[in-house]
């Protein structure tokens, strides 16, 4: 394989990338901008390759299991705290995010994923399955 042709191949990429990073920053900005909560912000498609929370740090593929075990923990110590948490299965929105701000954790994870040909802003609420769908959270997408 010529060694030109390789370059003109990884320019292609990283460009097309770079143009996805600044589209997908635009739904981000204005997502935050009207109070919606961002759970992912990607760059390519597929599985992280790299992942980075605040309060977690850079990790190799997602942090989300790291981030849902240390709320778990977190609910789980506050009941033996004297809380009123009664069934994990029941915990609202408003523990789990109240969790998270005690633990310093952020909401969005930031990705770099596999498949370098889009991205994506992962909305709170946003089923892109079932477009349907109504989430009572009053900071999911849509509202």
């Amino acid at each position: 394989m010529n060694f030109s042709y390789l370059l003109s191949i990884l320019l292609l990429v990283f460009g097309f990338g770079f143009v996805i990073f600044w589209h997908e920053l635009g739904h981000f900005l204005a997502a935050k901008w009207v109070g919606v909560k961002v759970e992912q912000f990607a760059v390519g498609f597929g599985h992280a390759i790299l992942a980075w929370r605040k309060g977690i740090g850079l990790r190799v593929g997602t942090t989300r299991p790291e981030y849902e075990r240390r709320i778990k923990e977190r609910l789980a110590a506050g009941e033996k705290d004297g809380g009123q948490l009664n069934d994990a299965n029941n915990v609202t929105t408003e523990q789990l995010d109240s969790a998270a701000n005690e633990l310093g954790l952020g909401e969005t994870e930031y990705r770099l994923n596999w498949i370098p040909l889009g991205g994506y802003v992962k909305m709170l609420g946003q089923d892109d399955m079932n477009p349907n769908s109504i989430s009572e959270d009053p900071r999911a997408y849509p509202q």
